[in-house]
């Protein structure tokens, strides 16, 4: 739904429609629109709804002073401001313990961004100077990966353009036994031990997993709908995090697959050969966590500066600085 046909649905056609980043989060009482026009509903987790909020004022671009100097106070909290975070005097300063050390959080494609540029990430991540942008890719991706995963659930599509592209990868994967894992969330603590989701550090979604019969093989894939790459790391990443989470499980056969080649890519280990891939696992991102405990995001020139970094501040950014 686009911010006009959520403005034009009857119950808002008498007033006009205020959306969650023209106000600070703590005056929202009622439902609101993202940038997008898809509602912040009351019912929702309060952490969710705070990072949809957070999301909308910086994807919003022009926002009020009021909201910009919220966020920039609040950017760093993993959850809404609490009673607790403010000053004795009941302004919505934020004492200053809560908001120089932003918590440390990791996950395969912040990885990638790390390893692909440190300033970038930093500024993505850190910062948060670069705002939130979906693009008309991102956007495809969000809907092909829905219908796959309502497939997968035996659930009615809901649209069909997007299921073409993965009916037939589907059709043959509901056809293969065993345990069905769809979107499924594996978090980690700073220990590299499972716990539940909210307040994790390490944070993932697989988008299929199917768990053998007799309880040893696991085959995990994950659709790709943009240009096929020669590139392991997320599936590496996952692997490792399965055999923690599943210690029972002996082979991981993993696959991308690329939806518009209509090809797989992939690997098969047994638990044992995932020993060199986990040191090396937490080797980068014990690196990316040093990065963030010394705020040393170092610029790396590379291919993408010029056309796609969003980074305004970096010289080498195609959008800011020096050509």
């Amino acid at each position: 739904m686009t911010p006009e046909e959520f403005a034009a649905l009857d119950n808002y056609k008498s007033k006009p429609v205020k959306f969650a980043h023209d106000v600070p989060f703590d005056q929202i009482t009622t439902d609101v629109p993202d940038f997008h026009g898809r509602l912040l509903r009351s019912t929702d987790l309060q952490s969710v709804r705070w990072l949809q909020w957070q999301k909308s004022v910086q994807a919003a671009g022009s926002v009020k002073q009021e909201v910009q100097d919220y966020f920039q106070q609040t950017k760093h909290l993993m959850r809404p401001p609490q009673k607790g975070d403010m000053n004795i005097l009941g302004t919505q300063e934020l004492k200053v313990s809560e908001v120089v050390n932003p918590r440390f959080t990791w996950s395969p494609s912040k990885l990638m961004d790390f390893e692909t540029c440190p300033a970038m990430y930093g500024a993505k991540h850190y910062y948060k100077t670069v705002p939130y942008e979906e693009t008309v890719h991102t956007i495809w991706g969000t809907r092909v990966h829905k219908q796959a995963e309502l497939a997968m659930l035996d659930q009615d599509c809901e649209d069909l353009e997007a299921y073409e592209m993965v009916r037939d990868y589907v059709r043959l994967l509901k056809t293969v036994p065993g345990q069905r894992l769809v979107e499924y969330q594996m978090s980690l603590d700073e220990n590299w031990k499972p716990v539940e989701w909210e307040g994790a550090v390490g944070r993932m979604i697989l988008d299929l997993g199917i768990i053998s019969e007799d309880g040893k093989t696991l085959k995990g894939f994950d659709w790709k709908t943009g240009k096929m790459k020669n590139d392991m790391v997320q599936m590496q990443i996952y692997a490792y995090v399965l055999a923690i989470m599943f210690p029972e499980i002996q082979t991981f056969d993993m696959k991308y697959i690329w939806l518009k080649e209509k090809k797989t890519t992939g690997f098969k280990l047994e638990r044992k050969d995932l020993v060199p891939v986990a040191q090396d696992i937490r080797a980068r991102i014990k690196r990316m966590k040093q990065a963030w405990d010394a705020e040393n995001f170092s610029m790396k020139k590379n291919g993408l500066c010029r056309q796609w970094c969003r980074n305004k501040a970096c010289p080498y950014s195609g959008t800011g600085g020096r050509r």
